[in-house]
C-alpha cells in the first residue's frame, strides 16, 4: 500500500515536472515571438526614419543647389552688366 502510494506521489511530481517544463516551454516560445515581431517592427522602423533623412538631405541640396545657382546667375548677369558698360566708355 505504501508503495503505491509512493508511486502515486512519484507520478505526480513527475508529471507537474513536466507539465511545468511543457508550460515555460510555451511561454518562451511565445516571448520568443514577441521579439522577433518587436525586431521586425524596429527595423521596420528604423528604414522609415532612414528614408525620412535622405529625404530630407535630398530636398536640402536642392534648396542649396537652387540658391547657389540663383547668386550665381545674378553675379553673372552682373558681370555682363558692368562688361557691358566697360564697353561702352
Amino acid at each position: 500500500m505504501i508503495n503505491l502510494i509512493l508511486a502515486c506521489m512519484l507520478a505526480g511530481v513527475i508529471g507537474a515536472w513536466v507539465i511545468t517544463a511543457l508550460i515555460a516551454r510555451i511561454k518562451a516560445k511565445s516571448l520568443l515571438g514577441k521579439a522577433r515581431e518587436r525586431l521586425v517592427e524596429a527595423d521596420e522602423e528604423v528604414q522609415k526614419k532612414r528614408r525620412e533623412i535622405e529625404l530630407e538631405k535630398k530636398e536640402e541640396l536642392h534648396r542649396i543647389r537652387s540658391a547657389f545657382e540663383k547668386d550665381t546667375e545674378e553675379k553673372r548677369d552682373e558681370l555682363r552688366r558692368l562688361s557691358k558698360k566697360l564697353i561702352q566708355r
